[in-house]
């Protein structure tokens, strides 16, 4: 299994975003994710029927939530926790989908897409 290194965040522009929570975070996901080392395959066992296993697929995701939110957090619009939050929240409804499901690939391919449609949800409503 290929291990995901994570030195700097880089927001759309291209400049390196320093942000020290946001940093610290992708860290400590990074290092939950690689415990996991791909011993215990959480999306199969969602597919599998097992909804026990949905939060933890969610928890082992959330280095690509982090990554994903990176550029919004750049932009100043929100906080790192609200962020998160909506990320978290699609990233469950995703795999909610997955559940007793036989499609393959879905979830990873749509993860970062559904992260970036939740956020704009999220700016919809702060706007109304």
């Amino acid at each position: 299994m290929r291990h995901l290194k994570i030195s700097s965040v880089v927001d759309s522009v291209g400049s390196d975003f320093e942000n020290t929570e946001l940093q610290a975070l992708i860290k400590v996901a990074s290092e939950k994710h690689h415990l996991n080392d791909g011993v215990t395959n959480f999306l199969e066992e969602v597919r599998n029927g097992n909804s026990d296993s949905i939060a933890k697929l969610v928890e082992d995701s959330e280095i690509f939530i982090l990554i994903a939110i990176g550029d919004e957090l750049a932009k100043g619009d929100f906080t790192l926790q609200q962020l998160f939050d909506a990320g978290k929240k699609a990233v469950t409804s995703l795999a909610e989908q997955e559940l007793n499901s036989t499609r393959r690939e879905r979830f990873y391919r749509f993860l970062s897409f559904e992260v970036k449609q939740a956020i704009a949800q999220l700016k919809k409503t702060d706007r109304q």
